[in-house]
Formats: C-alpha cells, sequence, structure tokens
C-alpha cells in the first residue's frame, strides 16, 4: 500500500512538472500565462527546467563571494591610493616648510647687516653686492616668504 501511494503521489509530481503553460496576448495587448489556452493565438511555452536547489544556492553564494572579493580588491586599491597620496602630501609639505625655513634664514642673515654680501663668477671672483642690490635680494627673499610661507 505504501509503494503504490509514493508511486502515485510520484507520478503526479511528475506530471505537475510537466504540465503544459500557454501564453497569448489578449485585445489590449496584456500578456497572459495560463495552464489551457485562454485566448486566439495561444501557444505552448517550454519552460527552462528548474536548477537542483543545492545548485542554485552554491551559485548565489559563489557570486555574492566574488562580488565580495571584487569589493574588496576595489577597497584595497583605494585605501592605497589615498596612502601614497597622503605620503605625497607630507612630502610636498617638508619640502616647502624647509624651504620656508631656508628662506627665512637667508632674510634674517641680511637683514642683521655687517656683512659683505657677494657672488662668486665662473672665473672664482668675487663680486660684492651694492647696498641696492641687497635690498632688492631682501625684497625678493620676503616675496618669496609671503607666496611660500603660511
Amino acid at each position: 500500500m505504501t509503494r503504490t501511494a509514493v508511486l502515485v503521489l510520484s507520478l503526479s509530481l511528475g506530471a505537475a512538472a510537466m504540465a503544459e503553460v500557454y501564453k497569448w496576448t489578449d485585445a489590449q495587448g496584456q500578456v497572459h500565462y495560463g495552464e489551457k489556452p485562454g485566448g486566439k493565438g495561444a501557444r505552448n511555452v517550454t519552460l527552462p527546467a528548474p536548477r537542483p536547489k543545492g545548485a542554485a544556492r552554491a551559485d548565489d553564494a559563489r557570486r555574492r563571494l566574488e562580488k565580495i572579493k571584487r569589493w574588496g580588491d576595489a577597497r584595497q586599491k583605494e585605501r592605497l591610493a589615498e596612502q601614497r597620496r597622503k605620503a605625497e602630501q607630507k612630502q610636498r609639505k617638508a619640502e616647502l616648510d624647509r624651504r620656508c625655513l631656508q628662506l627665512k634664514n637667508d632674510l634674517a642673515d641680511m637683514q642683521q647687516g655687517g656683512v659683505a654680501w657677494y657672488r662668486v663668477d665662473e672665473a672664482g671672483q668675487r663680486h660684492f653686492y651694492s647696498d641696492r642690490e641687497v635690498e632688492a635680494r631682501k625684497a625678493v627673499l620676503r616675496h618669496d616668504i609671503e607666496r611660500n610661507c603660511r
């Protein structure tokens, strides 16, 4: 008896899975689906075979893991780019601070006075600056300090 019930049940499930599905469009242009043809022009539709439940879940899980990995990789690239940008910014600031300190020290030395300022030419000869050249150089230093030191 039990065997017969199992056999009848399995056959009925198989028949339900194999049931025909029809597709048709009504006068208003609306598409319908049903187990029986419901209108003029109804045609039999072949449905795709359902995937086993375990396979669907495994595919979904695999896709989710791939998506998470891609997101993680993209986030890691963003972090590395941000770290590089901050390191470059820190290096530029340190260079600017060093340059600013040098400009301020040069101006302080020139303002102190009592020193004869000169330049050396290609032949190794010293050419001393006039008072006007010293003042012009101080003006250039002040301008550079205003522009570069904040």
